[in-house]
């Protein structure tokens, strides 16, 4: 997962090509099958809302439980940085001259 790096618009379409591919060979099919057919094949404005609206609640939940995983991470490594910080200080303290 990347969280800091932006991406540009060639990068994106350089890695989902295959993927633009098929919809734009699928959305051709479609169209020639609409025109060819003089507006009698039509698929019904109902279940593509259905299914856009789906697919909308699904991408935001993924997005909440990505931002969720990077701030337990983020919490994680907190800790980590304070525990270690905390450690060099008390091992710092601890060592002295008389010791060394």
């Amino acid at each position: 997962m990347y969280t800091q790096k932006i991406f540009g618009a060639k990068d994106m379409l350089l890695w989902t090509r295959f993927e633009l591919y098929k919809f734009i060979i699928i959305a051709t099919i479609e169209v020639l099958i609409f025109n060819l057919s003089d507006g009698i094949v039509q698929i019904p404005f109902t279940p593509v809302a259905l299914v856009g609206t789906a697919v909308a609640f699904i991408i935001g939940f993924q997005s909440n439980s990505a931002y969720g995983r990077i701030w337990e991470a983020r919490q994680i490594w907190g800790s980590i940085v304070n525990s270690s910080r905390t450690f060099g200080m008390k091992t710092k303290d601890f060592i002295n001259n008389e010791h060394a």
